[in-house]
């Protein structure tokens, strides 16, 4: 089932919106609705399931690039995608990372479109990895976008959640045996990287980093860039970036 949330104080979008998702959609899946018509609206009620969030730019109060702030803040799971009548970045945006833009004026056909790459990119998001547990052998079941970073751990790694799964103190069934360096191989088509030797990082979740200090913020966490590492992680980062900036304007 595709849990969607849509975030417009024009209701009448609201249920545009939600008929060309379902034509999109085609009867693939259930679709499970969330309507709000504020930001802080948002903020309070959002379900920590939603798959996807059409969040509109322009509204009252708390806007669109102010809402979405606080979600990343909150290392919100789900594939962010702006609404607008308008494509205007600002520095905000680029920090936000949205993974679409949908132009609200744009022909039916376009946003359908549009809407059929949304729905891959929330698949992609969902796919799960079986890991191998470090102590007693047994099959961890993991949620790619459910991955903060991974840490390396007496010959193989300890993952870190969103959801807190995984913690400092975790429970020697969420270590695993597989390296990093085999880690980067399966997860480096969903945005991962490494600053460091000692982890593997998601990009998505990245809150700020400073190339000059070597440092990542990460849900709150500082992490380091190491010297060796510094410009094949600067060239990823920027590949990434990149790679956002163009599949938001499409």
């Amino acid at each position: 089932m595709y849990r969607i949330a849509i975030c417009d104080d024009d209701r009448e979008y609201i249920g545009e919106l939600e008929r060309m998702i379902r034509e999109s959609n085609g009867g693939r899946r259930e679709i499970c609705f969330e309507e709000y018509v504020s930001g802080l609206d948002l903020l309070k009620k959002i379900s920590s399931e939603v798959d996807i969030l059409f969040l509109d730019i322009q509204m009252g109060g708390l806007d669109g690039n102010e809402t979405a702030q606080l979600l990343r803040e909150k290392n919100f799971p789900g594939v962010l995608v702006q609404c607008s009548g308008v494509y205007n970045p600002t520095p905000e945006t680029i920090v936000i990372s949205p993974y679409r833009y949908l132009l609200k004026q744009d022909p039916r056909e376009k946003t359908l479109a549009v809407l059929d790459e949304i729905f891959e990119e929330a698949d992609r998001q969902n796919q799960c990895f079986v890991l191998e547990g470090y102590i007693h052998k047994k099959e961890i079941l993991v949620k790619v976008s459910d991955i903060l970073y991974v840490r390396r751990y007496r010959g193989g790694g300890r993952i870190y959640t969103k959801t807190g799964r995984e913690r400092k103190d975790a429970e020697s069934m969420l270590r695993i045996q597989e390296t990093l360096e085999g880690l980067e191989e399966k997860l480096c088509s969903f945005d991962f990287a490494m600053p460091h030797n000692s982890y593997l990082i998601n990009l998505r979740y990245i809150q700020d980093f400073d190339i000059e200090m070597g440092t990542i913020i990460l849900d709150g966490e500082t992490l380091h860039i190491s010297r060796s590492r510094k410009k094949d992680f600067m060239e990823r980062m920027a590949k990434y970036m990149k790679m956002k900036y163009r599949m938001g304007r499409r």
